[in-house]
């Protein structure tokens, strides 16, 4: 494990890095894989170039409040892709990385990060980029973002963390969908082992048939039992059309592209 400082004039100490990952559990077994720089903002922003994020504080994410009930299996994607096109207008809130992962490296911009009480917080956020990289996983931008910094907060959290997340883009906010949506936070490992290996719609099918026979539930429609593990997603027709459409015709795309959308809508629809 490799920690330099390339550029940066604020000083992180070793024992910050070393406090943050005694808090790892899964996280843990990529640390010795990967090089950790310390860079300034001009070179961070080099490296990964300030982008545009999704903004909550207008009215544009509303439209997800009364998404269409008129979805089946057969038109899911032309209603995702009608939902999604409409979606990307909404992306207009520039922001700069505190941090970045990129080519088995995680470069930190200690100048954009107000004390060492957020270290851990980002440092820990960017390691989930580093566990989810896979050439497998065909999840997007919000999915990740989102579940990034809800491990985050299940490893650390405090105010200022909280503050910070108060001023990030919606996909981000997206935390909270996944921390509402544990029923046991243990779960959160094999939901990221999964999203790495690209197959959570197939573990969330096996692991409802075997839920089912273990408890002796309806095995013909074992959505109806989701709130044993999220329950938010029983009240999403979208998901579950989803769900449907790769039950039917073995394309999981859409669910994935759904369960964006729905982890979008669920940060519209708690915005105070």
């Amino acid at each position: 494990m490799k920690i330099e400082n390339i550029d940066s004039k604020v000083v992180v100490r070793r024992e910050l890095f070393e406090k943050t990952f005694q808090r790892l559990t899964y996280l843990g077994s990529v640390v010795p894989k990967l090089s950790f720089y310390l860079v300034n903002e001009e070179t961070m922003d080099k490296i990964c170039p300030p982008r545009k994020g999704y903004d909550d504080e207008g009215e544009c994410l509303d439209s997800l409040k009364n998404l269409s009930e008129k979805v089946n299996s057969e038109n899911i994607d032309k209603v995702l892709g009608e939902i999604w096109e409409g979606l990307q207008r909404c992306k207009t809130k520039v922001y700069s990385a505190l941090a970045c992962y990129c080519n088995n490296s995680i470069y930190i911009c200690p100048e954009r990060i107000k004390s060492d009480r957020l270290f851990p917080f980002v440092l820990i956020h960017e390691l989930v980029h580093a566990y989810l990289d896979s050439k497998n996983k065909v999840h997007g931008e919000v999915i990740e973002e989102s579940i990034a910094n809800a491990v985050a907060l299940l490893h650390y959290r405090n105010s200022e963390v909280f503050e910070l997340i108060n001023g990030q883009t919606a996909e981000y906010k997206g935390c909270y969908f996944w921390l509402r949506s544990f029923h046991r936070n243990y779960l959160i490992s094999h939901i990221l082992d999964h999203l790495r290996r690209g197959d959570l719609v197939e573990f969330i099918d096996k692991y409802y048939y075997y839920l089912a026979y273990y408890l002796d539930l309806d095995i013909v429609r074992p959505w109806r039992y989701f709130w044993l593990w999220f329950y938010p997603f029983d009240f999403e027709k979208l998901l579950y059309t989803s769900y449907l459409h790769y039950r039917d015709k073995g394309n999981k795309q859409p669910f994935y592209k759904a369960l964006e959308i729905v982890i979008l809508k669920y940060v519209a629809e708690s915005k105070k």
